[in-house]
């Protein structure tokens, strides 16, 4: 399914770049094919999507305002599934970061849809629990309406521009991230899958529970 769905080419020509800032850009990433799958899959869920309107305690309360469709969801779709687990992606980032990863053992994060569609839906500067995310961006609004990605980066804040179909890899952990305001109404929706790292520990908090539980 990855292999219809994805182009995950040339792994190692993404390396150099992810080992230096700790992400990484994957352009036009998702075959059309794929694309109609994700939407579908997206049509088939929506009335699962959870609205949270907080702040994040452990974060230094940054703002939570977006809505989401949770592991407890999406862990009982055999196709997610298979495409999480899948080998395809699994060496991709392996190829990528130089690790051997493993699974997400919570399945509440391990598969996630996000969306941002509200004036101001944000979700606001955080790390993750888990090493690794590689996030498929399925819809965004154009650039000047937010919903972008921004990382503390060195003393410095960088930004992601993505389109549909882009995907990115993030060491979660480590950089601090976060998704900027929308400015009008508009619609972001990208699909999550988390990973760990084989041999690296894993200090859980009550985040993930907050937001998707």
């Amino acid at each position: 399914m990855t292999h219809d769905f994805f182009l995950l080419d040339n792994p190692f020509s993404f390396r150099r770049s992810f080992l230096k800032n700790g992400f990484v850009k994957v352009p036009a990433c998702i075959k059309s094919g794929g694309m109609v799958f994700f939407n579908n899959k997206l049509a088939e869920l929506s009335h699962y999507f959870s609205r949270s309107d907080f702040l994040m305690p452990e974060t230094n309360n940054s703002p939570r305002h977006m809505s989401t469709i949770s592991g407890v969801i999406t862990n009982q779709d055999e196709d997610l599934v298979s495409i999480y687990k899948s080998d395809g992606i699994r060496d991709f980032i392996e190829s990528v970061t130089g690790s051997s990863i493993v699974l997400c053992d919570n399945q509440i994060e391990n598969i996630i849809f996000s969306k941002l569609h509200q004036v101001g839906d944000t979700h606001g500067w955080h790390k993750d629990v888990y090493q690794l995310a590689f996030i498929m961006m399925l819809k965004c609004p154009e650039y000047d309406c937010g919903g972008t990605v921004r990382m503390k980066i060195e003393n410095s804040i960088s930004e992601m521009n993505l389109r549909p179909s882009d995907c990115y890899l993030m060491r979660t952990d480590k950089i601090e991230h976060m998704v900027s305001r929308l400015k009008w109404k508009a619609l972001r929706i990208i699909l999550n899958f988390t990973y760990g790292i084989a041999g690296e520990p894993v200090y859980p908090n009550q985040t993930a529970y907050r937001l998707l539980a």
